[in-house]
């Protein structure tokens, strides 16, 4: 009888124990599920390096800091040393967010998986300067001149032969010499090494402001969409969206006003607007130059 009574004891203990043991772990589980997760992983941006890195950072790292406040991620922004070398990572599919020219959006980004979200709300054209004191007055001049241009696959240099040819100046009429920058061309503008400068037109502004030199426009290439802002299809739908949306409510306030005002105009009907919305087929005009010219896939380097 009393063996039985201790073996009753015996059991019952076991069990509010084995209850308790397993109570404990369920919690266990519970609030290490209900822990906060570990930091979201960051999200590449890569920028073509158009200007200066000093001047890309002060530029795009604003723009960073609103879409890693969008998406509450890291965004880890990037340029490179060539247009060469962003080409071939845009290629090889190393940003899930990225800033391109439309002559590399057409030929490299679309191809590999890029979808256009926001463009700069102005247009873009190929402006050829001459410094206020040089002797030439307009788009005849150009003939049998030294001209400066930014590397070969440059949005600014295909339009710039697009205009030389509308003006009936052969591209063997000129000498051509290409740079690593819109920076460096006007520079050699500058100092006298090329007789005029095909730049973007913040390019244009940024240098003027910066060397407090005059500069005269002799000839304007047609205009086209501009750069614009593309992520990668890999980067889930909700996210894309928050990265449209941050771009188009964007008001750039945490940019350096000297920067934003030379490098990101706003729309000409609302002045608070610096990016707009974008589509594929805005592009056409660009597959139609790449086109004309023969050169839909252009070699790389410059």
């Amino acid at each position: 009888m009393l063996t039985t009574l201790l073996q009753k004891r015996l059991l019952a203990f076991f069990l509010v124990n084995l209850l308790f043991f397993t109570t404990t772990v369920c919690c266990l589980a519970g609030a290490e599920a209900a822990s906060p997760s570990s930091p979201a992983k960051e999200y590449s941006f890569g920028v073509f390096p158009f200007l200066a890195p000093s001047t890309l950072e002060g530029a795009f790292a604003p723009i960073a800091e609103e879409l890693a406040t969008a998406l509450n991620r890291p965004i880890h922004l990037q340029t490179t040393a060539s247009f060469a070398k962003f080409r071939e990572n845009l290629e090889m599919q190393e940003y899930d967010i990225a800033h391109v020219q439309p002559f590399d959006y057409v030929t490299v980004a679309a191809p590999a998986g890029y979808l256009p979200l926001a463009v700069r709300a102005q247009t873009l054209s190929a402006l050829f300067v001459v410094t206020a004191e040089s002797s030439l007055k307009d788009a005849l001049d150009l003939s049998g001149r030294k001209i400066g241009l930014p590397p070969k696959t440059a949005a600014v240099t295909y339009l710039a032969k697009v205009a030389l040819q509308q003006e009936g100046i052969e591209l063997d009429d000129v000498s051509i010499r290409y740079f690593s920058t819109h920076q460096a061309c006007m520079q050699a503008a500058l100092i006298g090494d090329v007789d005029s400068c095909a730049v973007g037109p913040p390019a244009f502004r940024l240098f003027e402001a910066r060397s407090g030199r005059h500069f005269r426009v002799v000839l304007t290439s047609p205009e086209i969409k501009q750069t614009l802002f593309v992520v990668h299809e890999r980067v889930v739908e909700a996210d894309r969206e928050l990265i449209r949306r941050a771009l188009l409510e964007t008001r750039l306030s945490g940019m350096d006003p000297g920067i934003r005002a030379h490098i990101f105009e706003t729309n000409k009907t609302d002045k608070d607007v610096y990016f707009l919305p974008v589509t594929d087929q805005d592009y056409d005009i660009v597959r139609h130059y790449l086109e004309m010219s023969g050169s839909l896939y252009p070699s790389r380097g410059y």
